[in-house]
């Protein structure tokens, strides 16, 4: 199954452009393109992506912590 971005967004409980600006600096996986501003991602991705964060404190998170 593939999701959009409002689909994200809704999922993690953020806004559409905090996605975009996760997948610019890195700590999202990039979507699939599927044309000109159609970019979804995959169930698979998504699962990966969740594992790897409950094991992993992001670094702003990490500057929060100190």
């Amino acid at each position: 199954m593939y999701y959009n971005v409002h689909d994200i967004a809704e999922r993690y409980g953020v806004a559409r452009h905090t996605i975009w600006r996760w997948v610019k600096d890195g700590f999202f996986p990039r979507p699939y393109m599927l044309g000109t501003g159609t970019a979804r991602w995959s169930e698979e991705d998504l699962r990966s992506f969740d594992e790897e964060c409950a094991t992993v404190v992001p670094k702003k998170a990490a500057r929060i912590l100190l």
